[in-house]
């Protein structure tokens, strides 16, 4: 921080621009809070005030490239399915592969795709299990 405020004096007449980039500054509450508190801290961090509006955030793209199974009948089949090839093709078209996607990774907030918060593999293959009605087991290994 101190460098970054030495540097901004030694600018002088310069208008100096920093940008600051990370995905953890805040994790919580909606984007409106989120953005809030990373303008609060680049604030602090650069030694100028940072609007909210003037905070960037990420923007996340699906990989999958096939509807998620919406019911548990198509997640069923989806997980009966032979594995994919060890390419990248077959795996973006695998719909496990796009449960898995939605399951670990990804949710939508304010029509946005945003990252979802962790969750262990237990914990995903115990959702899966569930929602197929499949012995844990079985989840485990596909």
């Amino acid at each position: 921080m101190m460098l970054l405020r030495r540097l901004r004096q030694r600018a002088g007449r310069f208008n100096l621009q920093c940008a600051g980039t990370s995905a953890t500054i805040a994790t919580g509450g909606d984007r409106s809070t989120r953005r809030a508190q990373i303008a609060e801290v680049g604030s602090r961090l650069f030694g100028v005030s940072v609007a909210s509006d003037n905070v960037i955030d990420e923007t996340l793209e699906r990989v999958s490239q096939v509807p998620i199974p919406e019911t548990a009948a198509a997640l069923r089949t989806a997980l009966e399915k032979p594995a994919p090839l060890a390419d990248h093709a077959s795996v973006v078209a695998h719909p496990l592969a796009a449960w898995a996607e939605e399951a670990f990774g990804l949710t939508s907030e304010d029509g946005r795709l945003v990252r979802r918060p962790p969750i262990s593999f237990a914990d995903g293959v115990a959702a899966l299990a569930d929602a197929t009605s499949l012995p844990p087991n079985v989840a485990r290994r596909r």
